[in-house]
């Protein structure tokens, strides 16, 4: 399910689309990647559940090292769960319970680095 409103975020739906993306030192196909130079730098993707949904699973994660971005998960306006997320560790397992939620927002801001790109990764998206 792509985002139906995103900004600084790139959707990667399928293998072999030179879009693939590793966190610690596995590739992934399909995800969504948040793409940061500087601090400060904030990106959203937006999806319409409809309220059809009761649970959101994924892996979060940096592809560098040298930086900390923070994720929030928004539901209809309400905070479900936010991240920090720190370059250089294992992908955190995120298991979101999205019970009735029509709006899904996910909101990343770059929180500490130096100015180069990087990439926080949300991959092996499930949602039922």
């Amino acid at each position: 399910m792509p985002p139906f409103t995103k900004n600084k975020v790139r959707v990667t739906a399928k293998k072999g689309d030179n879009n693939s993306v590793k966190l610690a030192g596995k590739e992934y196909n399909n995800g969504i990647s948040f793409e940061s130079h500087k601090v400060g730098d904030t990106g959203y993707a937006n999806f319409n559940l409809e309220g059809k949904y009761t649970n959101l699973t994924g892996l979060l994660g940096l592809d560098s090292a040298e930086y900390m971005v923070k994720v929030n998960f928004i539901g209809d306006g309400r905070l479900l769960q936010s991240y920090d997320i720190v370059g250089g560790q294992l992908p955190i397992n995120v298991n979101l319970d999205v019970t009735g939620v029509r709006l899904l927002e996910m909101k990343f801001e770059k929180t500490e680095g130096i100015s180069r790109y990087t990439y926080t990764n949300f991959v092996d998206i499930m949602v039922k």
